[in-house]
C-alpha cells in the first residue's frame, strides 16, 4: 500500500532513510520520504500530502535531527492528526527541546548500533503492521529496558513545567488547525538554497504552478547523475573511497554511448548540502539519479546501490553487493553494468575490470591522494604528493598513480611554492611517465598541456597536448582557460575557445572554475555583459573563488560602475587580490589617496607574489615603464600572470612600446 508510511529525516541521514527505503519494498511495502519529490514538484505541496495520506510516521531522530524545526513541525502535524509515530534513534541522545512533550514518553526503535540489521528488523514489523492494518506495536524491535515499554528518556517527561515543554506544547496547539494551516505556516527549509525559496509559488496557487514548471522540466531520458556515494563505516573514515567509488562509476558511465552522465565536479556539487533529488536533477538537466552508499571494514566492502527515476522518485533499480577489495574493479563494472540495461541502454563492454588491473593498496592510496587533491589547501596537497609517491613506490607502472602526483606537484607549484620551478619540474617528470605507461591517459595530456603553457610559454605545445586528451577522452571537461583565453581575444580562436568551454558548461553545469574561464574569455574580449554573468554564477557556485571579486570589479569598472565595483571589491577576502583590486578600483574613482594606501600594501606585501597584478596597476596609473619592467619580472619568475598580457584590457596602452613587442614575441601565438 503506497503512501502507509512516511519516513521524516534529516538530509545527513538520508542515507538511512534510503536504506530503510529500500528494505521496506523488500517487504512488498512502499514508503515515502521527502527525496521522492520530483523535479519541478512544490516540495511542500507534496510533503503534506504524503504525511496527510500515510498512517505511519517514523522520525530518524539524531542531532541533526534534532536541529530541525521543520521535523518538529511534522511531528507536530503527525500528531494532530494521529498516526502511528514511531521514533528510531541513529545515535544515542535524547529528545530536547520541542521533541521532548512528544517522544519522551514513546517506545523508542535504538538503532544506534548495528544500525543496518536494526532497521531491518524494524521493516519487517513496519509490513506487517501495513499487511495487517494492525496497530499491534509488539512486532517493533522496541528496546524495554525499563519493563514499561519505555526507553530510559522516558523519565524527561515528568518536568512538565519547564520552557522547553511549554515550547513544544505551544508547536502542538499551533498545529490544531490541521495539515492546511500547517502547509501555510511552515517556512521553507533553511537548508535549501535561497533562491529556491525565492521561487517557491504561493501555496494556493502551487499546484498549477508545480505542474506547468515540471511539464517544462523535459531532461533527457538517457541521462543519470552519480552522487557522491555516503560513507558508511563504523569509523567513518572511508569518505575517500566512497568518493573515489563515485568517480570512477562517473568514468565508467560516461563512455556509454547515448547517455548523458554530469562530470565529477557538478555531481558533487551537492555533496553535503541538503538538496532535494529534483532539485538537483534540475540542476544537472538528468531524469535519472544513482545514489549509494559504501560500508568498509578491512578487505571487506558493502556497497548500496540506488538508481532513482527522478520525476517519480521510485527506485528504478537498486542492489547491495558484499565484496572482497581484490574485486573492486570487477564489483564498479557490475554497477555501471547494472546502471546501464537499467536504463535499456546498450551493455558496457565486457572485460573492462581486466584492463585495470592493479595493486589493490596503490588504488587505495590513489584514491586517497584523490580525495586530498580535490581539496587542494596547501597541507592537503602535500600529503598528497607523500601519499601518491607510495602509491607508485608499490607499482611502479601505474599510470593513474603517476598522473594524479603530477596534479599534486601542479597545484602546489601555482598555488603555494615561494619556488614553484621546483615542484613543475617533479610534475613534469611525473605526467611524462604517465605518458610513457599510457599515451592515451588524457589527464596527463592535460597537466603536461599547462606545463607547457604555464612554464614554457609554449602555446602551440600546449594545444597540441590538449588535442591528444580531446581525442583520448572526447567527454575531458578540464578547463581549458589556460591555454585558449591567454592566447587569444578576437576571431576563430576565441570563437573555437567559447564554443568548446560552453560544451564542457554542458556536461558540467556547475564547474565554477570553467565558468570563471569562460568569463576571463568574454571580458578579454570586450563582452562584459556576458563576462558579467558568467563571473557572478562562478561566485555563487564557489563563494571562496580567490579572484571572483576581483574579475567582477574589473568587469564593473569597464562597464562604469564604478562605485558598485568598490562595493565588491571591499567584500573580497583579504589576498593581493582584493589589494590589487582596491588599487585599481580607487584609481577609478579618482580617490588618489586611498589608490595610493592600497598600491604601497600591495607592492609592500605581494612583490613576489603579484608581479603581473602590479603591472596592472602600473599601467592604470600610466607608468608604461615601471609595469613593463614588472611584467618582465613575471615572466623572469616564470608566474602565468604574463600569460594574459597580450589580451589584458588594462595593458593596451603598452602595446605599441618596443620592450612590450620585444616580451610578447618570446611567447609564441597559437596558430
Amino acid at each position: 500500500m503506497a503512501g502507509e508510511i512516511f519516513i521524516s529525516y534529516r538530509r545527513a541521514d538520508q542515507a538511512w532513510a534510503q536504506l530503510l527505503h529500500s528494505q521496506l519494498r523488500a517487504e512488498g511495502v512502499e514508503a515515502w520520504y521527502d527525496a521522492q519529490v520530483g523535479a519541478g514538484q512544490d516540495w511542500r505541496i507534496a510533503t503534506a500530502k504524503a504525511l496527510e495520506t500515510s498512517q505511519i510516521f517514523v522520525l530518524l531522530f539524531s542531532e541533526n535531527a534534532a536541529q530541525s524545526s521543520d521535523i518538529a513541525k511534522e511531528l507536530a502535524a503527525a500528531t494532530l492528526e494521529k498516526k502511528l509515530i514511531i521514533p528510531v534513534r541513529l545515535q544515542n541522545i535524547a529528545p530536547k527541546g520541542a521533541f521532548l512533550y512528544e517522544l519522551a514518553s514513546r517506545n523508542w526503535v535504538n538503532a544506534y548500533e548495528d544500525t543496518e540489521a536494526k532497521l531491518a528488523e524494524l521493516a519487517k514489523g513496519l509490513a506487517h503492521l501495513v499487511r495487517t492494518g494492525a496497530r499491534d506495536e509488539s512486532v517493533l524491535p522496541f528496546e524495554r529496558a525499563d519493563g514499561g515499554g519505555h526507553t530510559p528518556a522516558a523519565a524527561g517527561r515528568k518536568s512538565m513545567r519547564t520552557p522547553a515543554i511549554i515550547a513544544a506544547a505551544a508547536v502542538l496547539v499551533i498545529a490544531v488547525s490541521g495539515l492546511a494551516a500547517w502547509l501555510l505556516w511552515r517556512s521553507p527549509r533553511p537548508d535549501i538554497e535561497a533562491e529556491s525559496a525565492k521561487t517557491a509559488a504561493p501555496v494556493s496557487a502551487a499546484p498549477v504552478k508545480a505542474e506547468t514548471t515540471e511539464a517544462a522540466f523535459k531532461p533527457p531520458a538517457r541521462s543519470v547523475a552519480v552522487l557522491a556515494f555516503t560513507d558508511m563505516s563504523e569509523k567513518k573514515d572511508q569518505e575517500y573511497f566512497a568518493d573515489g567509488l563515485s568517480e570512477e562509476l562517473i568514468d565508467l558511465l560516461t563512455k556509454v554511448p547515448d547517455l548523458r552522465v554530469p562530470a565529477r565536479t557538478s555531481s558533487f556539487y551537492f555533496k553535503g548540502k541538503p538538496a532535494q533529488l529534483g532539485e538537483i536533477a534540475k540542476a544537472l538537466n538528468v531524469a535519472n539519479v544513482l545514489e549509494g552508499s559504501v560500508r568498509r571494514a578491512g578487505s571487506a566492502v558493502r556497497i548500496t546501490t540506488h538508481l532513482v527515476r527522478v520525476d517519480s522518485g521510485y527506485d528504478v533499480w537498486s542492489q547491495t553487493y558484499d565484496r572482497d577489495m581484490k574485486n573492486i574493479f570487477q564489483t564498479q563494472d557490475e554497477i555501471a553494468g547494472a546502471v546501464v540495461q537499467a536504463l535499456k541502454l546498450k551493455l558496457l563492454t565486457a572485460g573492462s575490470a581486466a584492463d585495470r588491473t592493479v595493486n589493490i593498496e596503490a588504488y587505495s592510496l590513489l584514491l586517497r591522494g584523490r580525495y586530498l587533491n580535490a581539496r587542494a589547501s596547501e597541507a592537503d596537497l602535500r600529503n598528497a604528493t607523500q601519499i601518491l609517491q607510495r602509491a607508485v613506490a608499490l607499482d611502479p607502472d601505474y599510470a593513474l598513480a603517476w598522473s594524479e602526483l603530477s596534479l599534486s606537484y601542479d597545484r602546489l607549484s601555482n598555488l603555494y611554492d615561494a619556488d614553484p620551478v621546483r615542484d613543475t619540474e617533479a610534475g613534469r617528470a611525473a605526467v611524462q611517465r604517465a605518458l610513457a605507461l599510457n599515451p592515451a591517459d588524457a589527464p596527463a595530456h592535460y597537466l603536461l598541456a599547462t606545463i607547457k603553457v604555464t612554464y614554457e610559454h609554449d602555446w602551440n605545445g600546449a594545444v597540441a597536448e590538449m588535442d591528444a586528451a580531446r581525442r583520448a577522452d572526447p567527454n575531458l571537461t578540464t578547463p581549458l582557460g589556460l591555454v585558449f583565453v591567454s592566447g587569444c581575444n578576437s576571431g576563430p580562436c576565441h570563437e573555437k575557445f567559447i564554443r568548446d568551454i560552453s560544451r564542457d558548461l554542458d556536461r558540467d553545469p556547475l564547474n565554477a572554475f570553467t565558468l570563471s574561464d569562460r568569463a576571463y574569455a568574454h571580458y578579454y574580449a570586450g563582452e562584459l555583459e556576458a563576462a558579467e554573468s558568467d563571473i557572478r554564477r562562478s561566485m555563487e557556485l564557489s563563494p571562496s573563488l580567490v579572484d571572483g571579486n576581483f574579475l567582477l570589479a574589473r568587469i564593473l569598472v569597464a562597464e562604469h560602475k564604478a562605485v558598485d565595483a568598490l562595493s565588491v571589491i571591499q567584500s573580497a577576502p583579504d589576498s593581493f587580490y582584493r589589494r590589487a583590486g582596491l588599487a585599481l578600483v580607487y584609481q577609478a574613482l579618482g580617490r588618489k589617496a586611498e589608490a595610493d594606501a592600497a598600491f604601497q600594501d600591495l607592492l609592500s606585501k605581494d612583490s613576489r607574489d603579484a608581479p603581473f597584478q602590479i603591472a596592472d596597476v602600473f599601467a592604470a596609473r600610466g607608468n608604461n615603464s615601471a609595469a613593463l619592467d614588472w611584467l618582465q619580472r613575471d615572466y623572469d619568475l616564470k608566474m602565468y600572470g604574463i600569460l594574459d598580457a597580450k589580451v589584458d584590457p588594462l595593458l593596451k596602452p603598452l602595446a605599441r612600446e618596443p620592450r612590450f613587442i620585444a616580451l610578447m614575441s618570446k611567447l609564441a601565438p597559437i596558430q
